[in-house]
């Protein structure tokens, strides 16, 4: 009888143990994600690099150069800042060089199909503003072969700032690496993006902001990602509001140095790795990302 009394207080004993470290595991994962309680005045606050500035929220342009393309085949060269309305089909590369200028571009259903390179590639100006115009669809998709561009790598290509806006929808294809990047910093205000790409959809190298939209994106390798880190939370990935879905062949969201806030947004991720690559603090918003 002793040893029976024994066996049963080691078995009581076992259970306990275990229910405590289920608990404790319980706890573990509902924690994983933190609250973040933080207002879009609170956000900038923090990181003011990231304001939204009178020109990111442009959508309506101003004594506008038209540029309307009929199954051309050329690379269309940008010296000026301006604004500028492109529609029509484009088989070739819309090239920015315009030094200390403000370029913004209007697609307008728009066509681009790159015969080497880019789509869009900006090498040099102030800052580069595209607005998806209300109502229209536009399609950017680059080529396989960047022999004279081989470090670009991206559809559309900024050495700038980049801001997106507007309500109207664009596909970008990125057959080369990335589809949309830029060496400084990208910011998303609006619209409605369906993205396939071989590495990286959305990379920002100082930053990636995406404030609102809709999200369809399908990529080898990753959905969202930041390069850098540095004063005032530079480096930063936010998503303060959308919808998205993402399918990644490693990871939904990296940051190499940098923090992740996700917040007031609906996220359907299906990463092959993980959904998180995270060089910095993850700040998530509880029930804002379903890892499928």
């Amino acid at each position: 009888m002793r040893r029976i009394a024994i066996l049963l207080l080691m078995f009581l004993a076992l259970v306990i143990c275990w229910r405590i470290g289920a608990s404790h595991e319980s706890h573990k994962n509902e924690y994983q994600y933190v609250s973040v309680p933080l207002s879009e005045t609170d956000l900038q606050n923090q990181l003011s690099y990231l304001q939204i500035t009178d020109l990111d929220q442009v959508i309506e342009g101003t004594d506008m150069k038209s540029l309307c393309f009929d199954n051309s085949s050329e690379i269309v060269e940008i010296t000026e800042g301006g604004d500028y309305l492109l529609s029509g089909k484009l088989s070739g590369m819309i090239h920015i060089d315009a030094k200390e200028q403000n370029v913004h571009l209007f697609l307008n259903n728009l066509e681009v199909i790159s015969k080497s390179g880019p789509a869009i590639y900006c090498e040099n100006a102030d800052k580069l503003v595209i607005t998806l115009v209300d109502g229209t669809q536009n399609t950017v998709s680059d080529s396989g072969d960047y022999r004279k561009y081989d470090d670009l790598e991206a559809c559309i290509y900024s050495d700038c700032d980049m801001t997106f806006n507007g309500t109207g929808t664009v596909k970008v294809n990125g057959y080369y690496k990335d589809a949309i990047r830029s060496k400084d910093m990208v910011k998303i205000l609006n619209g409605t993006y369906t993205i396939k790409c071989k590495r990286t959809a959305v990379h920002g190298n100082d930053g990636v902001f995406v404030k609102d939209g809709v999200f369809m994106i399908s990529s080898e390798k990753n959905g969202f990602k930041t390069t850098k880190s540095g004063a005032d939370g530079r480096g930063s990935l936010i998503i303060s509001g959308g919808e998205m879905d993402i399918v990644a062949g490693q990871y939904a969201f990296v940051t190499t140095k940098a923090n992740l806030y996700l917040y007031d947004c609906t996220i359907r991720s299906r990463s092959i790795v993980d959904t998180y690559s995270i060089g910095g603090a993850k700040k998530v918003q509880v029930g804002c990302v379903d890892e499928r």
